[in-house]
């Protein structure tokens, strides 16, 4: 599917930004159907932990070119090659919603992702958005609503804290998420 819409656009959120634009040729069929087999498969088994949340899915082409427009596009915004660190799905059924984080790895901020980036492969009405938080000073956040289309992206720093309102649809709400890090030695 091609899409005719900016490639990349630029949102200032205070001092943090981030990226977003819409990704070409993505059977997101495919990729719902794929991630929605998926579903029981959890990065983990623990329900009170976040990732219970997050969907273990297959590295197949549609992931693959999910990865390369990505790399592109922060390659070309911030001039440095990145690596994948992780990916997985997020499959949201009717009242399911995900709650305030971030992608920072606390035990080794060393080996945390620099950025977090979303891939939106299905999105019915009233099925939530994504709710980025900024904090002004310690006392007080504010909230920035981005609405998530089928074939859009957001990339942020992985720093960011943000949640996902709940589905209120009666369809599944299917998004993909790949952390990246930043390369020490660019080639660029």
């Amino acid at each position: 599917m091609n899409i005719s819409k900016p490639l990349i656009n630029e949102q200032i959120f205070y001092t943090d930004s981030f990226l977003w634009g819409f990704l070409n040729n993505i059977n997101n069929k495919q990729l719902k159907n794929i991630c929605i087999s998926s579903y029981k498969k959890r990065m983990s088994k623990i329900e009170t932990e976040g990732r219970n949340e997050d969907i273990i899915i297959p590295e197949t082409k549609e992931i693959k070119s999910i990865i390369s427009q990505f790399k592109k596009i922060i390659s070309k915004k911030f001039n440095k090659d990145v690596k994948v660190c992780e990916f997985w799905s997020q499959v949201h059924e009717h009242n399911e919603s995900t709650v305030l984080h971030n992608h920072l790895n606390i035990d080794s901020l060393k080996d945390s992702a620099d950025l977090a980036c979303v891939y939106y492969v299905s999105v019915p009405k009233k099925s939530g958005k994504l709710v980025l938080e900024h904090y002004p000073h310690r006392f007080k956040a504010e909230h920035w609503v981005f609405p998530p289309e089928v074939g859009k992206y957001i990339i942020f720093s992985s720093g960011i804290d943000h949640k996902v309102s709940k589905n209120n649809s009666h369809d599944h709400r299917v998004s993909i998420s790949i952390n990246f890090k930043f390369c020490k030695n660019n080639n660029l």
